[in-house]
């Protein structure tokens, strides 16, 4: 899908068929054309291990399920913002 359409934020379940989200993460973080768009895990596990691998993986933020609405709506808008004096990008 990213190839496709080059989304401004990834929200991932950390547990995905096929690929879980870790191994997503690292793919989307290796790659020169996507490593600046932000990830967000999303897990009913928050074990120290999960957080850890999240980390690992480079996602720019861990959140527990089940998600409250309001909680992610600022998450993402704290992510999206541009850096402490900088203007964002018209499009």
């Amino acid at each position: 899908m990213a190839k496709k359409v080059t989304p401004g934020i990834v929200i991932l379940d950390t547990e995905l068929p096929n690929l879980d989200g870790f191994q997503v993460c690292r793919l989307l973080k290796g790659d020169d054309r996507y490593q600046h768009i932000p990830i967000v895990f999303v897990s009913s596990n928050d074990s120290q291990d999960f957080v850890v691998k999240s980390e690992r993986a480079l996602c720019d933020l861990f959140l527990r399920k089940p998600i409250v609405a309001d909680q992610l709506t600022q998450e993402i808008i704290t992510l999206l913002a541009p850096p402490a004096g900088e203007e964002a990008a018209i499009a």
